[in-house]
């Protein structure tokens, strides 16, 4: 039977029962702790058991969600949300994997076109041995030596 004091003040005397409180685990809470959960440990050693007040915790929350950290606490994602959000994830980051390889191909194609129209500052031939910058004009074999890839 508990204590008036337990009934009163909702006294939470273990990793576990405050887990259960915040809807988590044991794990989760414990790394919360260090987020400013406010818990208290019956000695100064960091394995030392815990207690903590059921209202302290809501204030903990209530404030954790007015600084955007609310979503993990409370709302938890369904399994077919979390694909749907994969899915909606996965589509971005395809568009942006295109645009990026656009952007690589217009880039060395001016880089190409700068070359071509540049005159040389001296007529003794060249005797680096480099790629001619023109083959890269399509961007294509660049974006392909960079292997750009999306899974």
């Amino acid at each position: 039977m508990a204590s008036p004091t337990q009934t009163q003040a909702r006294l939470l005397n273990s990793w576990k029962e405050v887990s259960a409180y915040v809807g988590r685990s044991v794990r989760t809470a414990q790394r919360w702790e260090k987020y400013g959960l406010p818990v208290r440990r019956l000695s100064s050693s960091p394995r030392a058991a815990v207690v903590a007040r059921a209202a302290d915790i809501d204030i903990w929350v209530q404030a954790a969600q007015s600084h955007g950290f609310g979503a993990t606490l409370v709302n938890v994602l369904s399994p077919a949300d979390l694909i749907q959000q994969s899915q909606l994830l996965r589509a971005e980051s395809r568009l942006l994997l295109s645009e990026l390889r656009k952007g690589i191909a217009s880039v060395v194609g001016r880089i190409a076109s700068l070359h071509a129209s540049s005159t040389p500052f001296s007529s003794a031939p060249s005797t680096q041995n480099s790629k001619p910058l023109g083959q890269y004009a399509s961007g294509r074999n660049i974006a392909q030596s960079v292997k750009i890839r999306h899974a």
